[in-house]
């Protein structure tokens, strides 16, 4: 898809050029008068014979290709620019799904996993095939179940493949999702996910020493994205706030997807009837940080329009200027070449 909007010139007198066409337009108009008495002085010069109908035809149409031609062309003179949003060449998602306990809640039909994998299928079906995505199963720890890949049927049995369990630490899950993105930042995921870190004690003499890269602005990688599905709270690892502002320096956008509704649902759980309820507040924040949107599932029907947001989000690239004087060439080239062409078939000469 290509976006075009905010149509401005760099050189804007010279659209004073456009006037050109008028003389152009005069001289054409009287040539075309004097063709009937050239035709009678030097019948040589009359053109093939023609329907009626078709000749009235290309004596309007090869004008408009003409003078629409020009007018392009003196209108490239001016350098053109406008916004463009154009389609990522390359995109790599990241797909966390909280597999908690309380995703058996069933106050969204058949229950919070069945709409989250429901989302996630969305993906896998519809994205353009250029994206890869990989999928990171959230619970009391994170773990990577299916790594980046184009390989959709690969995505599908991963997906097929969640199980609820207990815990929910969402940081852990980010920071996974993250250290598989961006392999080159070296992130320390032990040190962040449990706090002790091997790597005081062991380093890999192949493997020179790299440094952590530096902070960007957030949201400022368009080629990755993170998209995180839980119902609310973390209870283990990590503060999720610290693995957001980690994908806020990496410039890794985390959308945030709530699953299940306000009021909540008894679940029973060990046993025990515990009350769930969806919990937005860390999600919001997580979201927020990182310059990426929240959304909430609160029924099955919600999953097509968050689907369709998302994927407009992230198969798009954010509008920027840009000059266009090329198309405009091009275009006004095409335009008059097409007229030339025309008269030169209907009439045997270009004017």
């Amino acid at each position: 898809m290509l976006e075009l909007r905010g149509l401005e010139f760099q050189w804007p007198l010279l659209l004073w050029a456009l006037l050109l066409l008028l003389p152009f337009g005069w001289v054409y108009w009287r040539l075309r008068l004097r063709e009937p008495q050239a035709e009678q002085r030097y019948p040589g010069l009359r053109p093939l014979a023609a329907p009626a109908r078709s000749q009235r035809l290309m004596a309007v149409l090869v004008p408009l290709l003409f003078g629409l031609g020009l007018t392009t062309l003196l209108a490239a003179m001016a350098r053109p620019q406008a916004l463009l949003a154009l389609p990522q060449r390359q995109l790599d998602l990241m797909l966390a799904i909280d597999t908690s306990s309380s995703m058996r809640a069933t106050d969204i039909a058949p229950n919070r996993l069945a709409a989250a994998q429901a989302l996630a299928r969305q993906f896998v079906d519809q994205l353009p095939n250029h994206v890869r995505m990989g999928l990171v199963s959230v619970a009391a720890t994170a773990s990577l179940a299916q790594s980046p890949t184009k390989d959709r049927e690969a995505m599908r049995q991963a997906i097929e493949r969640l199980e609820a369990q207990r815990g929910t630490a969402l940081g852990s899950g980010i920071v996974i999702a993250l250290s598989t993105l961006r392999p080159d930042a070296d992130i320390d995921v032990e040190r962040m996910t449990t706090g002790r870190s091997s790597r005081q004690w062991y380093r890999d003499p192949s493997k020179p020493d790299q440094k952590a890269p530096e902070p960007v602005e957030p949201g400022s990688n368009r080629n990755m994205a993170v998209i995180l599905v839980s119902d609310g709270k973390p209870t283990l690892g990590p503060d999720p706030k610290q693995a957001a502002k980690l994908a806020g320096d990496l410039g890794i956008r985390v959308y945030t997807v709530g699953v299940g509704t306000a009021q909540g649902t008894t679940l029973k759980v060990d046993g025990m009837n515990l009350r769930v309820k969806l919990e937005e507040a860390a999600l919001q924040e997580i979201a927020k940080a990182t310059q990426a949107e929240y959304f909430e599932i609160g029924r099955p029907a919600d999953l097509a329009s968050i689907f369709k947001t998302l994927q407009a989000r992230l198969t798009l690239e954010k509008p920027k200027k840009t000059e266009i004087t090329g198309l405009f060439v091009a275009l006004g080239t095409l335009l008059v070449l097409l007229g030339a062409a025309l008269s030169l078939i209907t009439r045997q000469r270009i004017v």
